[in-house]
């Protein structure tokens, strides 16, 4: 199949053009490092999607990562900031139970941080 110039939704390398996004990834994980914080905040169909998920697969070699939806998040859990740490919590948890491919050893080690209450 032909690549395509995508207008709706995540690209995808494989089928899409896109731009080379190498140099924004390398500079993000550089930052990530250095234990630094960052946001992608841009206008809709700019890509932050797109750059989120191939920063998570540029990142995957070297720290585990946890991709979370706050939609899935009830209103409940935005009440007030006890809430808000317990749902997010919650969702952690989730995510930890049904991630594959890391090691067994800090695997097992954060099932146990999951499984704590």
């Amino acid at each position: 199949m032909a690549k395509y110039f995508n207008v709706n939704g995540p690209c995808r390398p494989d089928i899409h053009y896109m731009v080379n996004l190498e140099p924004k990834l390398r500079e993000i994980k550089t930052m990530i490092d250095r234990g630094q914080y960052f946001t992608i905040n841009t206008a809709r169909q700019h890509g932050k999607t797109t750059t989120l998920r191939a920063l998570s697969d540029y990142l995957k070699d070297h720290y585990i990562v946890l991709s979370l939806d706050f939609q899935k998040m009830s209103s409940l859990d935005f009440e007030n900031e006890s809430a808000f740490v317990n749902g997010l919590a919650r969702e952690i948890c989730k995510k930890i139970r049904h991630m594959d491919g890391i090691p067994d050893a800090p695997h097992k080690r954060l099932l146990g941080f999951a499984d704590d209450k």
